[in-house]
């Protein structure tokens, strides 16, 4: 089983590969915005199955992402009182720190890999305004991101 610092590599392999591809045939209208987003999603996507690790690297930046953006939504919507937003944003990290998994479970199946990656892809087509052309292109890229993961934990 490979570690995380293998699926890295390998995404980064992978989104070198996806970027020079779509420079010779733009299959994907992408600026730097939208080529920033890509180096930054197919990495993370590579180690995402690991989620169900206990000491993940997945798990804890997933931790603090989430843990994040509650504690930005809260200190948007309750000013008054910031300091429960930081109580909860931190319960909530280690909630998803510490919530028990079964290691290979759900997150290393491919129909789990399918739903994600199409939820993910959905999600970031509205973000950064995808027409219809570019949505597939863009799925396709991510669903490889996390089928490579499952594919080099095989070996």
């Amino acid at each position: 089983m490979p570690d995380w610092k293998v699926h890295l590599v390998f995404s980064f392999l992978f989104l070198s590969l996806f970027l020079s591809l779509n420079q010779i045939f733009p299959f994907l209208k992408l600026d730097l915005q939208k080529n920033l987003v890509m180096t930054f999603i197919i990495p993370f996507i590579s180690i995402f199955p690991d989620v169900d690790m206990k000491n993940s690297k997945s798990r804890k930046i997933l931790g603090l992402f989430l843990s994040s953006i509650f504690l930005f939504l809260y200190l948007l919507i309750f000013t008054k009182t910031w300091y429960y937003g930081i109580a909860f944003s931190i319960l909530l990290y280690f909630l998803i720190k510490l919530l028990p998994t079964k290691h290979r479970g759900i997150t290393h199946t491919f129909p789990f890999s399918f739903i994600f990656s199409f939820a993910i892809s959905l999600f970031f087509s509205f973000v950064l305004g995808l027409d219809f052309s570019s949505f597939f292109p863009f799925f396709l890229s991510v669903f490889s991101a996390y089928a490579l993961h499952l594919l080099l934990d095989k070996f």
